[in-house]
């Protein structure tokens, strides 16, 4: 139609070179890497490498040059984002405080920009307070504020490098489990924003069962390979964490459908017994999933690639 746009009018930004990284899951107790991982690496040396990388990008010839957080820049708790306190997200002297410096370093570079792509671990970075604490920690000036850009709807991020154009998104937009609902995240803002309190799928997403699976995660790290729980995982977690199965009847029988944010799956549940949703059955065939899962990760293997057939299968 005249007068109306059409998607390959639109100008996008024109770079000679992009980067683009996911997952540095830069965490509160000032540990770079993934939970599942934290027992068996170096928590600094992953910080170093990763410092290493950006400080390279930051030193070369000048260039114009993006640089591309597709997802996971944090891997905050979930209620983080309700606490409003961003600061101590980031331990002083920690492998992810040399990260931020790293990223820092990188943008201050005249022609050099940093896009961050809002990831299912890191919902804190919707809230103002959140991306006011992390323009600080990058240590960014008036000018380099400019070249941060933090993407927040889940539209992705695309640029012309030569005669191509690219595109790129979080990984939710493949992985159903870890998607995100832009219209939940613009609810969390709306209500951070005005002082209201949540409702809907925000305030689900949020909410118990996602407290008592952060509680968990810290208790072993083999949940990590069982996130974001779903209606076929918690008995799962009942079977594993025995002592837990009456809170997570409690925090599954206020939970309606938060997979929008990507924390948690669908199904209400009405918790009338101790141990609804752990029955024996299940029990029995969660702990032959639980064995399945430590003998592929022992093959390299990732246990979530695997097909899951027979009693809590598909």
């Amino acid at each position: 139609m005249p007068g109306v746009a059409r998607v390959e009018e639109v100008e996008f930004a024109e770079v000679d070179e992009l980067f683009v990284i996911a997952d540095l899951l830069l965490g509160p107790r000032g540990v770079a890497g993934p939970a599942v991982h934290r027992e068996n690496a170096n928590a600094l040396e992953l910080g170093g490498r990763a410092s290493a990388l950006l400080g390279s990008l930051a030193q070369g010839p000048a260039r114009t040059r993006t640089l591309v957080i597709a997802g996971g820049l944090f891997d905050l708790p979930a209620d983080a984002a309700l606490r409003g306190q961003p600061d101590g997200l980031v331990a002083p002297g920690s492998a992810s405080a040399e990260v931020l410096a790293a990223l820092g370093a990188f943008v201050a570079v005249p022609g050099h920009s940093l896009v961050i792509l809002c990831g299912h671990r890191d919902l804190a970075l919707t809230l103002p307070a959140t991306q006011r604490w992390l323009l600080g920690a990058l240590g960014c000036d008036a000018a380099a504020r400019g070249r941060v850009q933090i993407v927040l709807d889940g539209a992705g991020w695309t640029a012309r490098i030569g005669e191509r154009r690219v595109l790129v998104v979080q990984g939710g937009e493949v992985d159903e489990s870890n998607a995100l609902d832009p219209a939940a995240l613009a609810q969390l803002r709306r209500a951070a924003t005005r002082g209201l309190p949540l409702a809907g799928p925000a305030a689900e997403a949020l909410g118990p069962m996602a407290r008592v699976c952060e509680a968990l995660r810290a208790r072993d790290p083999w949940l990590e390979l069982l996130l974001p729980a779903t209606a076929r995982t918690i008995p799962l977690l009942s079977a594993w964490f025995p002592d837990q199965r009456s809170a997570l009847a409690r925090a599954r029988a206020h939970t309606r459908a938060p997979a929008s944010l990507g924390l948690l799956g669908s199904g209400r549940a009405r918790a009338t017994s101790e141990g609804e949703g752990a029955s024996e059955a299940a029990s029995q065939g969660a702990r032959a999933l639980l064995w399945r899962a430590s003998r592929s990760t022992a093959a390299g293997v990732n246990p979530r690639r695997q097909p899951i057939t027979g009693m809590l299968g598909a």
